[in-house]
């Protein structure tokens, strides 16, 4: 593996997710580096304070397919590429392909914190600004230069998925005892729906690849629970207790989905993987002891349960009638 050669930069350095640039903070300066060979493609001036200030660094994302990606990275006219960087209350954003463009937010925080976390939306047009202690996230508009203010966010990290291709918006709250997941419209963000989750103390939410479910699952104190719902907010199916019967779940630690949305793979405190395929949703489909203490990525066991389903008890009988008269014969 070749390395390229080392060059200043401050905490702040990460690679576009199309590949094409390499952002770099460096005292009052934003560069736009070569992933190839380091050089300085582009360097965008910046006010010295909020340089010195700035805590967040984050590029948006690539939402075409791979044959629209290829074919934008060989035209000559590219779209957005753009490139946030934020303090405690102002948010400034750049377009990698287009210098002359900008945008600035200022008083993005509350007025009894700071920002907690800002990110892009589904498009490179929104931006996601979350408030200190939980009070508020903003989804502020580029396009229209207006926000909508959504209350008592759970987590400032978590806690919201968009749906691929529509780019519907599911966002975890907390307004009360309860959890309660916003479904908002893209765009607009107007409220669709709304409902209550069968949880405890939810601690994230995902949809799947073709937007057919969205999972969440509970906290480890709370014991072995998975909720898969429906796009509309209805509860299909409940795992509970890990996936052996005789064994007591401790608790779920991550989730991920597979690239095309045919498993969906939940990792315990236990340090069993479940498989679950969504098709059938079924919760007993392979079970995977992993060693998940260190960086060891051996495998101790495995161990394939087949889905449960009822044999056909008419057409058995019917076989072994015919098989005890052949018999007979």
């Amino acid at each position: 593996m070749a390395g390229s050669q080392c060059f200043p930069s401050t905490q702040h350095s990460k690679p576009s997710p199309n590949g094409h640039f390499i952002a770099t903070l460096l005292q009052s300066r934003l560069l736009l580096r070569s992933p190839r060979n380091g050089q300085i493609l582009r360097s965008i001036p910046l006010d010295s304070d909020f340089a010195t200030r700035c805590r967040y660094l984050r590029w948006s994302r690539d939402h075409g397919t791979i044959d629209e990606i290829q074919a934008h990275l060989s035209s000559d006219t590219a779209s957005h590429c753009r490139i946030l960087l934020a303090d405690d209350d102002t948010v400034r954003v750049k377009d990698a392909y287009h210098p002359k463009w900008s945008a600035l937010i200022t008083g993005a925080s509350s007025t009894i914190g700071k920002i907690a976390n800002v990110d892009f939306g589904h498009t490179s047009d929104e931006i996601l600004i979350f408030s200190d202690f939980g009070v508020k996230v903003t989804l502020w508009s580029l396009t229209i230069s207006r926000g909508v203010e959504v209350r008592d966010p759970k987590f400032a990290n978590r806690g919201y998925s968009f749906r691929p291709e529509t780019g519907h918006l599911a966002i975890l709250t907390r307004p009360g005892a309860h959890d309660v997941v916003l479904l908002l419209a893209p765009g607009t963000r107007e409220l669709l729906s709304s409902f209550t989750l069968a949880t405890v103390d939810s601690q994230g939410l995902m949809w799947s690849p073709d937007g057919k479910w969205l999972v969440t699952w509970d906290a480890a104190s709370c014991g072995y629970k998975v909720l898969i719902y429906t796009a509309d907010g209805h509860l299909y199916r409940t795992m509970t207790g890990g996936q052996d019967g005789n064994r007591i779940g401790l608790g779920v630690r991550s989730l991920a989905w597979s690239a095309g949305g045919a498993y969906l793979a939940v990792g315990g405190y236990d340090g069993r993987v479940t498989l679950l395929n969504t098709t059938t949703v079924c919760s007993a489909v392979l079970s995977l002891k992993a060693c998940l203490s260190g960086h060891s990525s051996h495998l101790g066991s495995s161990s394939y349960t087949p889905p449960r389903s009822s044999p056909p008890m008419e057409q058995y009988g019917k076989n072994r009638s015919t098989s005890r008269k052949n018999a007979h014969m």
